[in-house]
C-alpha cells in the first residue's frame, strides 16, 4: 500500500511540473465556461416552455398568483462574483 502511495504521488509530482499537464488543466478550466453556457441555453429553452405552459392557469385568481409567483422566481440573481454593469443586481432574460 506504502509503494502504491509513493507511485501515485510520484505520478502527481510529475504532473504538475510537466508542461503538458499544465496546459491541459489551463484547456481544461477554459472549457469549463463553454461548456456552462450550454447548459444555460437548455436552462432557457426550458423557462420557454413553462413560460408557455403555466399560461394555462391564467383563467383563476389561483392560477394568476401561481404566474405571478414564476415570473418572480425565474428572475437570476447577480450576487456579486463577477463583474456586473449597472447599479441593479437583478436581470430577467429580454424575452420576458
Amino acid at each position: 500500500m506504502r509503494a502504491e502511495l509513493v507511485s501515485r504521488l510520484g505520478a502527481f509530482r510529475t504532473a504538475l511540473t510537466s508542461t503538458t499537464g499544465r496546459h491541459q488543466a489551463i484547456a481544461e478550466r477554459k472549457a469549463c465556461p463553454q461548456q456552462l453556457r450550454s447548459r444555460f441555453n437548455e436552462v432557457e429553452s426550458q423557462f420557454d416552455v413553462n413560460d408557455r405552459l403555466i399560461q394555462h392557469y391564467r383563467a383563476t385568481p389561483t392560477g394568476r398568483d401561481l404566474i405571478a409567483a414564476w415570473q418572480g422566481w425565474r428572475v437570476i440573481r447577480d450576487l456579486g462574483h463577477g463583474p456586473s454593469s449597472g447599479a441593479d443586481n437583478e436581470h430577467q432574460r429580454s424575452d420576458s
